[in-house]
């Protein structure tokens, strides 16, 4: 996945600027910008009789940059700030029109070397538009669509970040949120934390021991002198070894 950097990361809907009615600032800070994780970002849109009860105001941790380009006349800037190394933010939006967001590091902090990527971007109902709905924050809402995006710091790999969606998505996990009226914030509980971590490294060490085998098999293939019917790589290495293929024939 192209790599991004945190000062200019974006997901947008289809529209120009002049049409984002629903805009977003994500402040890292943390574990999440210090350690690096992931984030799963769930833009929700709502009937336009409630949004129009949204005041920007009421959501914002920080004000927003001053370096951003113009949204619609009746747009609104929101911003949250997430600290946590797995995060799901949840973004409302106007049914009918458009929505942005951003990462950026929280004032006085530096984003230098560091970056983002998108793991993933979820699927929706093709007649509906809608994806799956939120089982905390704004429970029951629908997003219009997933995205999961890797903050990339030193010793988090790709490998080891997609083990950590694998541990976390789709599981029932405990997670604490801070919901306002067109933004919610939520992270597993502290309780749960360590239960994740297990799991993490377990997974991420079982990747990293599946890539290996791989990579051990395709080279025993690709230096093999014949093949043919019978003829088959076999592993060798013992449990716990890193893998190893002997041909045969």
């Amino acid at each position: 996945m192209p790599l991004v950097f945190l000062i200019s990361v974006c997901g947008c809907s289809q529209a120009g600027s002049a049409d984002v009615r629903s805009d977003l600032t994500i402040y890292l800070s943390g574990d999440l910008l210090a350690l690096g994780g992931v984030v799963f970002v769930n833009p929700i849109p709502v009937p336009r009789e409630r949004w129009e009860q949204v005041a920007a105001a009421e959501n914002m941790t920080l004000p927003p940059p001053a370096d951003l380009k113009p949204i619609a006349s009746d747009g609104k800037r929101m911003t949250v700030t997430a600290d946590q190394r797995v995060t799901n933010v949840q973004i409302l939006y106007p049914e009918g029109s458009t929505y942005t967001f951003r990462f950026r590091p929280v004032p006085g902090q530096t984003a230098e070397g560091r970056g983002a990527s998108v793991l993933s971007i979820g699927g929706v109902d093709a007649q509906t538009g809608l994806g799956p709905k939120m089982k905390y924050g704004f429970t029951g809402l629908s997003t219009s669509g997933d995205q999961i995006l890797q903050v990339h710091a030193p010793g988090l790999d790709e490998l080891s970040a997609r083990a950590l969606v694998g541990v976390v998505d789709g599981a029932d996990t405990p997670m604490r949120c801070t919901t306002r009226s067109a933004t919610s914030v939520c992270a597993p509980t502290d309780e749960v934390w360590p239960q994740i971590v297990t799991a993490w490294n377990k997974a991420t060490a079982e990747s990293v021991f599946e890539r290996k085998r791989q990579d051990a098999l395709r080279k025993c293939y690709d230096a093999a002198p014949a093949r043919g019917a019978g003829h088959s790589c076999d592993l060798v290495s013992k449990p716990g070894e890193d893998p190893v293929y002997e041909y045969r024939r």
